[in-house]
């Protein structure tokens, strides 16, 4: 009885480890209570691991998609060249992560040709100084009615 009492006592270490006179010798861990002391020198019977369960994570594909469609679109209207050139990149980057994603295909067209077009209208521009005029004129026009607006 005496014995078994000394054994209870070797189990109870600061970290839950059995102290071995081995400096190298791999620690045992302590038996929870109720179950039976392991004989010295025999290992002890490890419990199973239990998986976690796998969060799958998620598809980023369509929202660069939906973020290329909303910059391409934007950039017909304003900062054609910079908003232009983010859609595409975004559909680039959607494209990238799922191959054949629909959503990035239409946004990356769609920033394509928005760039097309504006680069067409400025070489239009250039080759027409009476159109800058009348959309300089246009721009006066409006910006004199919206400070009247807010008067």
């Amino acid at each position: 009885m005496d014995n078994q009492n000394n054994q209870n006592q070797q189990y109870t270490n600061f970290n839950g480890y059995q102290p071995t006179g081995d400096q190298n010798a791999q620690p045992q861990p302590v038996p929870q209570q109720g179950q039976p002391m392991p004989p010295q020198g025999q290992p002890t019977q490890q419990i199973p691991y239990q998986a976690q369960p796998v969060v799958q994570q998620k598809d980023n594909s369509t929202t660069m998609g939906v973020l290329s469609i909303v910059f391409s679109f934007v950039s017909l209207f304003l900062c054609p060249y910079i908003f232009g050139a983010v859609g595409i990149v975004c559909g680039i980057t959607g494209l990238t992560k799922k191959k054949g994603s629909v959503v990035c295909w239409i946004g990356l067209i769609l920033g394509i040709i928005s760039l097309i077009i504006n680069i067409i209208w400025t070489v239009y521009q250039a080759a027409h100084p009476e159109i800058q005029q009348q959309t300089i004129d246009n721009l006066k026009n409006l910006l004199e009615s919206s400070i009247i607006l807010f008067r």
